[in-house]
């Protein structure tokens, strides 16, 4: 089963991993399909092509182990061109510009998020959680007097997943320019955009 998004996420070494990637996606299948009140276990693995007790054994037995799973997976995928050290700009600017091709080849991420991230339940709990340690995590690598702004990252993480979200939409890819809107991006953190 070849999907498009595995480039996002840590290389499956085993078959094992596979599984973990393929619930994942079924997981948010699910969600696209009927919303977190109609998740159920046993399509998740049969779309998975595992078992439930696989699922049961290795992820929980109940939908909230499965939700916050799936969205902490999808969270590092998206998270992990913002890792490293951001002293450059450049490095937080190619983060956010791989961002936008990653939106467009895996759009239920985006779309899962921003669809619930302010619901409540298990499965915004989860996403808000998500969003908060990214945010976290980020503030405590802006650059100089940046550095631990929380509020400050938090919005960038928001309105990042908003450019995300308005990129899949085909009109909006017309008309704007990427490296614009990443610099329009930047401008949240006060940064001057590139030269």
């Amino acid at each position: 089963m070849d999907h498009p998004w595995e480039h996002l996420l840590p290389v499956p070494d085993t078959a094992k991993a596979s599984r973990f990637h393929r619930v994942a996606w079924s997981v948010a299948v699910s969600l696209l399909r009927g919303g977190p009140d109609q998740l159920r276990i046993a399509e998740v693995a049969r779309r998975a092509d595992v078992s439930r007790a696989w699922v049961y054994k290795y992820l929980g037995r109940d939908k909230e182990s499965l939700l916050a799973f799936t969205v902490n997976l999808y969270a590092r995928a998206f998270g992990e061109p913002l890792a490293g050290d951001l002293e450059t700009l450049e490095r937080l600017r190619a983060g956010t510009r791989k961002g936008l091709d990653d939106s467009l080849l895996a759009p239920w991420c985006v779309l899962v998020y921003v669809r619930w991230r302010h619901a409540r339940g298990p499965l915004g709990d989860a996403i808000r959680s998500a969003m908060s340690a990214q945010a976290s995590e980020l503030s405590q690598r802006l650059p100089g007097p940046l550095r631990g702004d929380r509020s400050l990252a938090l919005l960038f993480e928001s309105a990042r997943l908003g450019l995300y979200h308005e990129w899949l939409d085909p009109e909006v890819r017309a008309a704007l320019d990427p490296d614009r809107a990443v610099d329009g991006l930047l401008a949240i953190l006060q940064l001057p955009p590139k030269r």
